[in-house]
């Protein structure tokens, strides 16, 4: 019985650490409203420094990433940013789907000098 338990503590202390240790990776693919697949869509993590661009498939990919709670964000000019709050504590697929912004002009003034 003791030592039953002697390996169930040392197995517990081995594994642990690793545990600890663990880096995941988060990926997804990022989209316009409308379905449109984003090239060149910065998507990266708040506070911290990772960050990745999309690729002409709208995929982006971010590596060794240690467990805990972050704020994923995706920006690309000319669309609303998107944020979204993760508990990493394995592999996750994060899609993102961007909305555009629309700015409009009343006019233009032309002056002469």
């Amino acid at each position: 019985m003791k030592t039953r338990n002697v390996i169930r503590a040392c197995a517990v202390a081995l594994l642990l650490p690793l545990n600890l240790f663990s880096q995941f990776q988060i990926s997804g693919t990022v989209r316009s409203q409308e379905g449109e697949l984003l090239e060149g869509v910065t998507v990266k993590i708040r506070g911290e420094n990772k960050g990745t661009l999309t690729n002409e498939e709208g995929k982006y990919v971010l590596q060794a990433i240690k467990t805990g709670k972050y704020e994923l964000e995706a920006n690309f000019l000319g669309f609303e940013g998107n944020k979204q709050s993760i508990d990493l504590s394995q592999d996750m697929v994060i899609d993102f789907s961007l909305v555009p912004t629309y700015s409009l002009l009343e006019g233009i003034e032309v002056k002469a000098i």
